[in-house]
């Protein structure tokens, strides 16, 4: 993996954390003043060499890091101006920028990150949205390695990435339904940096050689299978997907398709190693569609933009449906599973349904992404470490988020119309007739089964 190129692209995203570590420097000046939900200034936005820096207490950094930028855009997309003269209009003293930070969300993402602090880690970010788009909280802690922050920084998603480029993907069109089976194998077998072949990719547990269904290989984080379903699928739709759909940074594993072929970036695509990575923030984003009916809303921070006192600028956020509601439910109710049964039983929360996935990289990232029905949250952290296949840290601070933001959010899920919940036969993947013996119960599509499993008659 390219990590120089994931570097760089760090290093540019992390401008403005820079910035805000300059900002904090200066003494008190006139500036465009930023409020939480509540009416609360929690920064003030300045121009520092051209450019649009913050002051504010470090749990802010993150938030008003994010804030400056989209402001930034806003008004450049008003006015039809540069980035520069943009910049200075922000900081115009009768500027004020509302926000959708929420206290209390921010106090949990804090109070559930020191709750964790015995976890050895070099970097750690977390991001919270409501199921509408709206950022309401995110934390970025460096650990004093560094001054980027965490929240905007890219990294290696693991097997977070998997819904979102294989799974879903794959029931939306067909290609896989719940029980689709596939066998707990390798896909082939490479050349390690010795030379010495083995068999690829590696599973966290021993490969079994038996057939698994769709839904436990989500469960269990199955390597394997996921770089099956994919070519199933189809790698260049998947590309195609991230990119067109989910506005995802593929343009590297576009060159490498078109000159190297599919199997050249399963890894990248199917496990999570895109080369100019993906951000806390993003997969908060994405992750929305498994909470709200397969519809993304773009994200957004800034709540509105007011010059003295009158409105100046109401973002637009755009809705897609990335997914239909039957897509959206049946992968949510897959997360599910991985949150009561299987790599993220960390996360659970007496009372509430939560889904979500994890996710590892052999280069220290450490990840789970879940839902409930009101809020989206993503944790993520790094630690100095090969490959640990604990991620279990992230699935409890995430735990702790939702047991403090999730009160009001409702029991569970609306089931959509055309979703049925079916009993399936565990040898054969089809509708379970009466003389299978080994069944399982599955979501579906209405019309997925054309006929009932035959093999145990």
């Amino acid at each position: 993996m390219n990590k120089k190129r994931i570097v760089g692209v760090a290093l540019a995203v992390g401008a403005c954390g820079v910035l805000a570590a300059a900002g904090m420097m200066l003494s008190k000046k006139s500036g465009a003043v930023v409020l939480d939900q509540a009416g609360n200034e929690i920064a003030k936005l300045i121009l520092q060499d051209g450019k649009i820096s913050y002051e504010c207490e470090a749990q802010y950094q993150s938030y008003a890091d994010i804030v400056s930028q989209e402001a930034v855009k806003m008004i450049q997309e008003r006015e039809g101006v540069n980035e520069k003269t943009a910049a200075k209009i922000l900081a115009d003293r009768e500027i004020t920028v509302e926000t959708w930070l929420d206290q209390e969300s921010l106090d949990a993402v804090i109070a559930s990150y020191n709750d964790g602090e015995g976890m050895a880690c070099e970097r750690f970010g977390a991001a919270v949205t409501d199921k509408e788009g709206h950022l309401t909280a995110c934390y970025s802690d460096t650990k004093g390695n560094d001054n980027y922050n965490n929240v905007t920084m890219p990294a290696f998603a693991g097997s977070t990435m998997k819904p979102l480029s294989v799974y879903a993907p794959a029931v939306e069109d067909g290609t896989i339904c719940w029980s689709s089976l596939y066998e707990d194998s390798a896909y082939g077998v490479v050349a390690n940096e010795n030379g010495v072949a083995k068999e690829w990719p590696q599973n966290v547990v021993p490969f079994t050689g038996k057939n698994v269904t769709a839904a436990d290989a989500v469960k269990e984080s199955n390597n394997a299978v996921a770089v099956k379903v994919l070519k199933d699928y189809g790698v260049e739709k998947s590309v195609r997907f991230l990119k067109d759909t989910l506005d995802y940074d593929v343009d590297n594993e576009e060159e490498l398709l078109e000159n190297e072929g599919e199997d050249r970036i399963l890894s990248n695509i199917a496990l999570g190693y895109l080369e100019n990575g993906v951000t806390v923030a993003k997969m908060a984003d994405a992750y929305q569609v498994f909470a709200n009916e397969g519809v993304d809303t773009s994200l957004c921070a800034v709540k509105e933009i007011k010059k003295s006192d009158e409105t100046y600028w109401t973002p637009r956020q755009e809705e897609t449906e990335v997914f239909s509601e039957e897509t959206a439910y049946i992968m949510n109710r897959m997360l599910r599973e991985v949150v009561t049964d299987g790599t993220g039983i960390s996360a659970q929360v007496k009372g509430l349904d939560v889904c979500g996935k994890t996710g590892t990289s052999e280069y220290g990232d450490h990840w789970f992404v879940g839902t409930i029905p009101n809020n989206v949250c993503a944790v993520w952290y790094k630690t100095d470490k090969d490959m640990d296949a604990d991620t279990a840290d992230a699935a409890r601070i995430c735990k702790g988020i939702f047991e403090k933001i999730g009160a009001d959010s409702p029991g569970q899920y609306s089931i959509p119309d055309g979703v049925k919940e079916e009993v399936y036969c565990k040898k054969s993947g089809l509708l379970a007739g009466d003389s299978c013996k080994e069944t399982g119960i599955g979501c579906y599509s209405e019309g997925t089964f054309s006929k009932l499993c035959e093999e145990c008659q």
